[in-house]
């Protein structure tokens, strides 16, 4: 089972899981989330990167984008006929609009012998395995003064702190610190190998740090 740990950051924060690799090295998965709402997903090096960002509409929807990048090359063509043609990655869309085809009103087109043989949620595409579990939770807003957060949701915990701390301050006429510094969201997430004496927000930063040049 991973262990998690969180650091805060100038542009948000660090959310590391921890599992063993072979003797003396754990294998650590490092996401960067960067205030408001952008998330970078641990990659190996030399993999193309995705980022997930989440827009705010209203209180209860929100624009989801699916960012995917490589610093070293173009997209293959292998690559974009995945991405367009499967319906893992990125749900298809129902034409003319920009809502999946899996959605509440069909129960995410859930496979139940797909879910019983082979796959744990019987959902094809990710982002609606997402929505399924997410989209309802005792209404559109859950009350939070009911929920049990356990120790992996320490990434949770302080994402909420940073961001009810920024809107707190924002009342007070206090503008976000993150906008005074844009580079230091020159940032990549890791999927690394370290040895186990090592620190992990520090050693991994040579794969996480981007270039500003």
């Amino acid at each position: 089972m991973p262990k998690y740990y969180t650091k805060e950051t100038e542009y948000g924060i660090m959310m590391a899981a921890r599992r063993n690799a072979n003797e003396g090295n754990y294998y650590w998965r490092i996401t960067q989330w960067l205030m408001p709402f952008f998330a970078i997903i641990p990659t190996p090096p030399g993999v193309t990167m995705r980022s997930n960002i989440r827009v705010p509409i209203d209180d209860e929807h929100s624009w989801q984008y699916r960012i995917r990048y490589n610093p070293e090359r173009e997209l293959n063509s292998e690559e974009l006929t995945e991405y367009k043609s499967l319906g893992v990655d990125y749900p298809e869309l129902i034409p003319g609009t920009y809502i999946p085809k899996e959605n509440s009103s069909n129960d995410y087109l859930i496979n139940r012998a797909a879910q019983k043989h082979y796959s744990y949620t019987g959902i094809t595409s990710v982002t609606a395995q997402d929505m399924a579990v997410q989209g309802d939770q005792g209404g559109a807003i859950m009350d939070r003064t009911i929920e049990h957060l356990v120790s992996s949701d320490v990434a949770i915990i302080a994402m909420r702190k940073r961001l009810m701390t920024a809107a707190q301050n924002l009342s007070n006429g206090i503008e976000p610190a993150e906008i005074k510094t844009p580079n230091s969201y020159l940032v990549r997430a890791a999927d690394i190998i370290l040895n186990k004496d090592k620190t992990w927000y520090d050693e991994a930063m040579d794969q996480m740090t981007v270039s500003n040049q």
